[in-house]
């Protein structure tokens, strides 16, 4: 198989997203170090943060909500099931890269009504989300086709893979700045450190660096990428296998917003709730980065048991995930992985950098980008498969 749409999509996202940044701290400091006081202030005062967003943004909110709980914030994810109560004095991150996406300008509209600070991570200048915000962050994105890079424009003409349109690089965007303003928060309350815009832009660079250093070993030995695509694709008839994909904490996010992604593209995915009606020769992709996890290796064990087929991605190729699977991808980590049951109560944490996770969903979002090639699925039909009643 030609891996040409996966390299050109990883390589692309990785690309522009080191462009985006430069352009971010070089014309919009103001906005980041704003952004920074603006959370900072929240964990001062003790008040709550809240995630707004639809579909993959959530998700994405959702994944940066549990990195600003690591350094001490209290998170809300509006709509969840045990969500907190929107209050004066309150900030709201609401990240939606149309900057029109209904109900997140709903939950917007009605916090502002109640006195909350709204941060809005678009890519739409001049949309409604753009406007009602008390301060912005920009997402890459395509608000003017004129503006993407030369290489962008390129591969949605000519491999029809719809990275930038719906999505993809605004979402992987959201994540990695999420990451450097929890960078900046973590260091400046510690006292570690003063410059938000040199803190907000390191964890940036160290995780699109070894971004760069896991595409060069890809394409050096494409083989387990070939692999990974042959398995997955087989799910795409109707008549084939079901297509599971789980992990546990922020992996468990990365599946879902993979998952979402594989059921435009008419994959056959099923959801871990319908774990109980797998067949022998349905697929389980499981994603950890220790390949250790007890429950992890709960399902990994009973796949096997129940004849499917299984590919284990993670940090640890010597894991039991890894012995376990059909198919191991590996990918580097660099952050301290505890158990939940192993954490001490007053223990000062290190900073958690989710460099294996980011790696794992930039993977897995180029693996579309080339079942989306190989199997000749333009962005329209990708876009009927969306779900569309917001």
């Amino acid at each position: 198989m030609e891996l040409e749409a996966f390299f050109d999509a990883f390589k692309t996202i990785v690309d522009y997203m080191n462009d985006h940044i430069s352009r971010l701290i070089r014309s919009n400091q103001d906005d980041i170090s704003k952004t920074i006081d603006m959370l900072l202030g929240a964990k001062k005062n003790g008040r709550y943060v809240h995630i707004a967003g639809a579909g993959r943004s959530k998700i994405a909110g959702t994944i940066i909500g549990e990195l600003l709980k690591n350094v001490g914030l209290k998170v809300s994810v509006i709509g969840e099931t045990l969500s907190k109560p929107v209050r004066s004095g309150d900030v709201v991150i609401a990240i939606s890269s149309s900057g029109w996406t209904n109900t997140t300008l709903f939950a917007v509209e009605q916090s502002i009504r109640l006195g909350a600070k709204i941060i809005g991570f678009t890519a739409s200048i001049g949309s409604k989300l753009y406007r009602l915000a008390d301060n912005i962050i920009l997402l890459p994105g395509r608000s003017k086709p004129e503006e993407l890079p030369y290489l962008v424009r390129q591969l949605m003409g000519k491999h029809k893979t719809p990275l930038t349109p719906m999505g993809t690089v605004s979402e992987f965007g959201a994540l990695v700045i999420g990451l450097g303003l929890v960078n900046a928060i973590y260091h400046i309350t510690q006292d570690k450190g003063d410059d938000p815009i040199k803190l907000f832009k390191e964890p940036i660079l160290r995780v699109l660096n070894e971004a760069e250093i896991i595409f060069n070993k890809l394409r050096e030995s494409p083989i387990d990428v070939e692999k990974f695509l042959n398995m997955v694709i087989r799910a795409r008839s109707e008549k084939g296998p079901k297509l599971f994909i789980s992990g546990l904490g922020l992996c468990e996010r990365v599946s879902e917003m993979i998952a979402m992604r594989y059921q435009h593209l008419g994959l056959n995915v099923a959801p871990i709730e319908e774990w109980r009606f797998r067949r022998n020769g349905d697929l389980l992709i499981l994603i950890s980065g220790s390949g250790e996890n007890p429950i992890v290796l709960q399902y990994a064990s009973e796949a096997k048991r129940s004849s499917m087929n299984l590919i284990g991605i993670t940090a640890n190729k010597t894991s039991q995930l890894s012995k376990l699977s059909d198919l191991s991808i590996i990918f580097s980590d660099i952050s301290i992985r505890e158990d939940y049951v192993k954490l001490r109560i007053g223990e000062e944490k290190p900073i958690f950098i989710p460099l294996f996770e980011l790696i794992s969903l930039l993977f897995l979002e180029s693996t579309v980008a080339q079942i989306a090639e190989v199997e000749q699925i333009s962005e329209e039909v990708m876009r009927s498969l969306h779900a569309n009643v917001e």
